[in-house]
């Protein structure tokens, strides 16, 4: 998900706090109530506003909160009164940006006409506290968790610095599970630790902690959160079993009553990515996360849908660039949220999803877009949606100098981009499909819609005339993920010229030999894998893929030598350890076969592979009992795993 902030604009705290004090100025004390206002009935603090303030207010206005101070006491919601009436009439305050739809959202934070009359009878009445035994108990908040305090809470190793000389940083974090056994969250609460100087963060899973790879090879703490132009965490996180887990001010936590946790198993790692913005000084940022477990195991799987459009072009001036997306969802689910991004030029956005044969449902109408304040949407009861709903986004951007929040002023061209000074379209739709099986289904099919997205918005940017040797190896990429790699060569061997190439010759490389084994052109994948190998020798991840190359082609030595260099270069490496097992039980040495993989074991206890593979080496080893073990452990950690039950069950029926 990609998410940016602006230079040239004030923070969000820096808003309140000029608000406020233009606020107070002239309102030292509160109004006095007339005549014409005085109301029939009495409003107190502790019977009517407490839980107005409780419900719309809190989740910024705490002790420490990201908002300039805090509404938890009746005092100092009497000593703003005033200036909290004002905002409120105004709309400014509490923040909602969805307008309305077809389908109430969870947690909306608009103020009814009867909270807000309250809010102004209980000014105009010189703001009464009432009897305080009379005041709802306010939310839960232990030592500044929302939730309570968690049940495991990771952090980041250390402070990260960031020099105030920098545009936007984006920076990814590992942050080490340890746990004794496999748990379930239900909840996430993350602290960022300076919320002054970090906008939004998304958190990731990242079972095999290959990530840590990454960080190693990174001279400082973390590593980029940049990949080939675009915002990622890195190509070993992902979203965990079909969760978004995000992070803005504001944002309130919230633990899920639908039995949907998510997998933590006790061997891997959470990467946190954090988007900390210039705030002119240098600041120092150290991050951490609450997790919220589940007593149970989730029994249904959500997926998350990405829409985002990377072929944006908006000329200086025009005021109504519109970016339009489409996504068929190929089989029937239920709707759970949205979660939509854009940057300061984007206007007003739109989401409807057309079922088969009916008419369109709005989902989600944000008529003034902000910046400032984007959140997740979950809708208060899911959305059923049946197979071949169609979503559509439309996004308006004004470009023009009437629009206040345009940072660029005189308005400039404006493209794809990480700069808050750049601009994105993006909508995140989590679903749950009726039927477990579709999941597969929707997963593939969606996985196929991005890399034809992707591969249109590269063709697109070469007739654009922009970086040729950008775009001809995205679009090679993009042809080898669709398995079109007679038409990937072309565009590899084209950016192989360009001297706008970012990438290393090494991954260039591994991607002609990817294509090229397609091919079944062996020899020049081999060739090609070879070069990869020398072109990176410092590299565990091109090691591991070019190992799988030359393996696929029989360069069996070849192929060794690759693993054991990338195990060398990652201590922690599994995966490469269980494809060395393989080749060397293939081999007859089973007995070096059977010490990597309990090497692969030991590192990961959770990985069901590296227990299917250690038990057919065992096997062969003549140590039946130990095979049945290891095959008995695979079968439990992955029950769908048809080849694992089939080796048992051979194991069995051979005494």
């Amino acid at each position: 998900m990609k998410f940016v902030f602006s230079q040239p604009h004030r923070t969000r705290t820096a808003t309140l706090m000029l608000l406020t004090v233009s606020l107070f100025a002239g309102c030292a004390q509160n109004a006095p109530p007339t005549e014409d206002t005085a109301p029939a009935s009495k409003i107190t603090y502790s019977e009517h506003v407490a839980a107005i303030i409780d419900q719309r207010c809190t989740s910024c206005h705490y002790d420490s909160g990201v908002a300039p101070f805090s509404l938890t006491e009746y005092e100092q919601v009497a000593e703003r009164a005033t200036q909290i009436v004002e905002v409120v009439r105004s709309g400014y305050m509490p923040p909602w940006l969805p307008g309305d739809s077809d389908h109430a959202f969870h947690g909306d934070r608009r103020l009814t006409d009867e909270e807000r009359n309250q809010l102004e009878t209980w000014l105009a009445q010189d703001t009464p506290e009432g009897d305080p035994a009379l005041r709802p108990t306010p939310p839960l908040r232990t030592n500044e968790w929302a939730l309570g305090e968690p049940d495991l809470i990771v952090s980041m190793s250390a402070p990260y610095t960031r020099d105030p000389e920098e545009h936007d940083r984006w920076r990814n974090f590992v942050l080490p599970v340890n746990t004794e056994k496999t748990q379930y969250v239900e909840a996430v609460d993350i602290d960022a630790g300076n919320p002054k100087a970090v906008h939004h963060a998304v958190l990731q899973l990242d079972a095999a902690r290959r990530s840590r790879t990454l960080d190693e090879s990174d001279p400082e703490d973390g590593f980029a959160g940049m990949r080939d132009g675009v915002l990622s965490l890195g190509p070993y996180a992902k979203n965990p079993d079909g969760h978004f887990v995000g992070w803005t001010p504001g944002k309130v936590p919230y633990r899920r009553q639908d039995g949907l946790a998510w997998k933590l198993p006790t061997d891997s790692d959470l990467i946190l990515q954090l988007h900390m913005p210039a705030t002119g000084k240098s600041e120092e940022v150290q991050s951490r996360v609450g997790l919220y477990f589940a007593d149970q195991p989730p029994k249904q799987f959500p997926f998350c849908v990405l829409l985002s459009a990377r072929s944006i072009d908006i000329p200086a001036g025009q005021s109504n660039y519109q970016i339009k997306l489409e996504y068929r969802i190929p089989v029937a689910c239920d709707l759970l949220s949205v979660y939509p991004h854009a940057h300061y030029l984007c206007r007003s956005m739109r989401v409807t999803v057309t079922p088969p044969e009916a008419a369109p449902q709005l989902m989600l109408n944000i008529p003034d877009w902000n910046f400032d304040w984007q959140d997740e949407y979950r809708f208060a009861e899911p959305v059923s949606l049946p197979a071949n709903s169609l979503v559509q986004m439309t996004y308006e951007f004004d470009n023009s100098e009437d629009n206040p929040r345009n940072p660029n002023q005189p308005p400039a061209r404006v493209v794809y981009g990480e700069q808050s000074t750049d601009e994105m379209a993006d909508l995140v739709l989590q679903v749950l499909p009726h039927i477990e099986s579709d999941r597969r289904t929707l997963a593939e099919n969606f996985l196929r819609y991005q890399y034809q997205e992707s591969l249109q918005h590269h063709l697109w940017a070469l007739q654009q005339g922009h970086p040729a040797g950008r775009h001809h190896n995205g679009a090679g990429e993009a042809y080898l993920l669709l398995n079109e790699p007679a038409r990937a060569l072309p565009h590899l061997q084209a950016a192989a010229t360009q001297q706008d190439l970012k990438e290393s010759p090494g991954h260039l490389y591994a991607k002609m030999a990817m294509a090229y084994s397609r091919l079944q052109q062996y020899k020049l994948a081999a060739e090609n894998a070879r070069r990869a190998a020398a072109a990176s020798p410092d590299s565990a991840e091109i090691q591991y893929q070019m190992g799988i190359l030359l393996q696929t082609g029989r360069q069996v030595e070849a192929a060794i030598a690759c693993y054991r260099r990338a195990i060398q270069l990652n201590a922690e490496d599994v995966a490469s350890r269980i494809n060395l097992g393989i080749l060397w039980g293939q081999a007859g040495q089973v007995r070096d076969s059977i010490g990597i993989l309990r090497e692969a074991v030991e590192r990961q206890p959770s990985n069901a592979i590296a227990h299917l593979n250690l038990g057919i080496s065992l096997r062969a080893d003549g140590q039946r009992q130990a095979a049945i073990n290891a095959f008995e452990k695979a079968v439990e950690l992955a029950p769908g795993n048809d080849a694992a039950r089939v080796q048992l069950q051979r194991t069995l029926a051979n005494p």
